[in-house]
C-alpha cells in the first residue's frame, strides 16, 4: 500500500504541491485537504460542512414528484445551477435523492449568498 502524506488545505496548495491538473475548482472541493501517495498522485480527503442554521431568508420548499431524485432540477431553479444540488443535500441530511426524497418533503433552500460564506470543518 502507497505511503499517505497529508499535505496543507487546497488554498495554501494551489500555487505549489498539487499540480493544477490534480485540483478541482468546484466551490464544495475548496476546502477540502489533499493527500499524495509515494506514486506522486494526489487524492482528495474528506470535507465535512458545518451545519447551517436555519434562517428567515431560507426558503422552505414542499417536493414536487417529478424532483424526487432530482437534486440537481430543486438546485437549477433556485441557484440557476444544477452543479450546486449538493448544497441542497448537505443542507437537508439527505444523503441518498433516490431514496431520502419523498414527494410532499418540505426541504430547506438556503439562500447561495449564505452558503458561499458558510464554515467549514476538516476531519
Amino acid at each position: 500500500m502507497a505511503n499517505v502524506t497529508s499535505l496543507p488545505l487546497l488554498a495554501e496548495l494551489r500555487t505549489s504541491d498539487v499540480p493544477k491538473s490534480s485540483r478541482s475548482m468546484a466551490p464544495r472541493y475548496r476546502y477540502t485537504p489533499f493527500f499524495k501517495y509515494d506514486d506522486g498522485e494526489f487524492y482528495i480527503g474528506t470535507w465535512v460542512p458545518d451545519d447551517i442554521p436555519p434562517h428567515p431568508t431560507d426558503t422552505l420548499y414542499v417536493l414536487q414528484e417529478h424532483e424526487v431524485g432530482r437534486p440537481d432540477i430543486l438546485s437549477y431553479v433556485f441557484y440557476k445551477n444544477p452543479n450546486l444540488y449538493w448544497i441542497i443535500l448537505s443542507v437537508n441530511d439527505l444523503a441518498d435523492p433516490f431514496e431520502d426524497m419523498k414527494p410532499g418533503m418540505l426541504i430547506r433552500i438556503p439562500q447561495l449568498s449564505r452558503v458561499l460564506t458558510w464554515n467549514v470543518k476538516i476531519k
